[in-house]
């Protein structure tokens, strides 16, 4: 849907896996849906989100968001399956060029289990948030670059695809558009912070 222009957003980006504990609703659910949080929390679950909107200065926002989610995390209970998934996901963003047949080894489960985790907690296969991964792996070599127009056969090469070609197709795939096109402009904004940690 479209924003007006001068429109104020403020939003909380989860590393994969929180979602699902977060918001006490499987993320398979939801995935690709656009689900106001009073739909998911009727009544008084929901009223210390309401109250962000109230507040009028970013920093009151953010300490209103900051207390709510503290919050409703405090209030949720076991949250062993998305704490393996968290922690799968950033050795994923740590070794992405690794092959994910050892995953379930990595932590005792077959690869059914690991995928129904993976279903339940972030609403696709550890597969997908591969390709995700290094799409994201693609953007933090992008950053660092210090050529004004980036090199996209060295940026593809260095990232793991097969070669530009495959880099273009896996973009277009999961973007909408081409490797150009994506990162030709400030891109730090969409950077996971896995790779904040993972690659230092």
């Amino acid at each position: 849907y479209s924003i007006d222009a001068g429109t104020e957003i403020v939003a909380v980006r989860l590393r994969p896996g929180v979602a699902h504990r977060l918001l006490g609703e499987s993320a398979k659910a939801l995935l690709n849906q656009d689900v106001p949080l009073r739909d998911l929390w009727p009544g008084h679950r929901a009223a210390p989100w309401e109250e962000v909107s109230a507040n009028r200065s970013e920093s009151e926002k953010l300490a209103a968001i900051a207390e709510a989610m503290s919050t409703r995390l405090g209030a949720c209970g076991d949250g062993k399956l998305d704490d393996l998934v968290m922690a799968a996901a950033t050795w994923m963003a740590m070794h992405p060029f690794t092959s994910l047949d050892g995953l379930g080894g990595l932590f005792g489960l077959s690869e059914r289990q690991i995928r129904r985790q993976f279903d339940e907690a972030i609403g696709y296969g550890p597969k997908k948030l591969q390709r995700i991964l290094r799409l994201q792996w693609l953007l933090w070599l992008a950053g660092q670059q210090s050529e004004p127009v980036p090199n996209l056969a060295h940026l593809a090469f260095a990232a793991g695809y097969a070669d530009q070609s495959h880099m273009t197709r896996e973009v277009v795939a999961l973007t909408g558009t081409s490797p150009k096109q994506l990162l030709n402009g400030a891109i730090s904004s969409a950077v996971s912070d896995l790779f904040k940690t993972a690659t230092s």
